[in-house]
């Protein structure tokens, strides 16, 4: 357990204690209901999500070139189309990300979840691969079993992780927020 040295201003020695507190970045003193480092978390976040959204755009752009040179060229326009409206998706939620109200934890937690997706289908184009997982966008071609097993978890795990991303950024625009440490509640 971490300890606190005593200092002048306080004799006794205390044990330090973290205390999980939420982020609210939309207080008019950025953040004041967290603590000061907490504060710029929403900030560091939401910008490296506009950043990250920004480039998925542009590899998305840049798989619509290669569709054709693709092994399966259907699997390689699935894969344009999803960095396209992936990294629109990454630069909404960036935008979006200050106003969220979520504990840190959460907060990265959504965070991270929305960051998977578009290389899986773009391994399935390459590999010439997805009949089992894909059957629209591969036309029928099967890779190897391994490849298969590897673009079913793939999917699945991003499946999971869009929906648990989007309920999370769904809790974090609640109501009015916490309550203010300090303020009284109406009534």
């Amino acid at each position: 357990m971490p300890w606190v040295k005593a200092s002048p201003a306080s004799p006794a020695v205390r044990p330090f204690r973290k205390e999980k507190r939420l982020i609210d970045a939309t207080s008019p003193a950025s953040g004041e209901t967290s603590s000061a480092s907490e504060a710029p978390l929403a900030q560091r976040l939401g910008r490296r999500l506009l950043r990250y959204g920004i480039v998925l755009f542009l590899l998305g752009l840049a798989t619509g070139r290669l569709v054709e040179s693709v092994p399966l060229p259907r699997m390689g326009l699935s894969s344009h189309l999803q960095g396209v409206m992936n990294g629109t998706f990454l630069v909404v939620l960036g935008l979006v990300w200050p106003q969220l109200r979520l504990y840190a934890l959460l907060l990265r937690a959504a965070y991270w979840l929305a960051l998977v997706g578009w290389a899986v289908t773009l391994a399935a184009a390459a590999w010439g691969a997805g009949g089992t997982t894909m059957p629209l966008a591969a036309g029928g071609h099967l890779g190897t079993p391994d490849q298969e097993l590897t673009l079913l978890i793939g999917l699945r795990a991003l499946n999971v992780a869009m929906f648990a991303s989007c309920l999370l950024v769904l809790w974090g625009l609640r109501g009015e927020g916490p309550p203010r440490p300090g303020s009284r509640s109406p009534g």
